[in-house]
């Protein structure tokens, strides 16, 4: 061992720069393996990162379709439920007024027969016979209405079976919904008038 304040030997001198170049390369491969793990650390946190924003999304996404969905199928049962209401409404009116029809037929029949003409609406008021009266303005009312609500109520209906029936292919070839009413009736049956064209033109 060489004493202190003596020169070193040539030998000493280069082992002690061999193992000063070794802590070297040692430092410089501890930094280099550093920052190779800092680097794979960001790279993970960003592909983390990445991942969570598409699961957020994808999240979105899902929640927004089932909005739309629910959405459309309140609506579509809302469309369904409002032209049922129409359709019964029309039905309901349709019926009443076919009775009405029927009812005042058999008086038309018995006034042509006796009168050798059909009657007018001042025929009706001549009677006095309240029921008659106003079953024939009802009758009037409605067959107006129903007339006025037809091309509606056709579309309504047409919505109706598109919406609940299974399939246009299920209904049979040439079938089609057809509502018809008398033609040739006086379109005048407001109670206006005495053409003797009459007002009960039933068939």
């Amino acid at each position: 061992m060489a004493r202190v304040g003596s020169r070193r030997s040539v030998e000493s001198r280069k082992k002690i720069a061999r193992a000063q170049r070794e802590r070297w390369r040692n430092a410089r491969l501890a930094d280099a393996a550093a920052a190779e793990a800092r680097a794979e650390g960001a790279n993970d946190g960003g592909a983390f990162a990445k991942e969570t924003t598409e699961s957020a999304s994808k999240a979105r996404t899902a929640r927004m379709t089932k909005l739309i969905a629910m959405k459309k199928s309140n609506t579509r049962a809302e469309k369904i439920a409002a032209s049922s209401v129409k359709v019964n409404q029309f039905s309901y009116e349709l019926s009443a007024y076919n009775k009405l029809k029927s009812e005042l037929a058999s008086w038309s029949e018995g006034f042509e027969k006796a009168k050798g003409r059909k009657p007018t609406f001042k025929d009706v008021q001549n009677t006095r016979i309240p029921w008659l009266i106003d079953s024939f303005q009802e009758y009037v009312r409605l067959r107006n209405k129903l007339i006025a609500e037809t091309p509606n109520i056709r579309g309504d209906v047409g919505k109706l079976a598109k919406q609940t029936l299974p399939s246009p292919r299920s209904v049979p070839s040439g079938g089609e919904f057809r509502l018809s009413f008398d033609e040739g009736e006086d379109e005048n049956d407001d109670g206006e008038g005495s053409s003797p064209f009459s007002i009960f033109n039933f068939r």
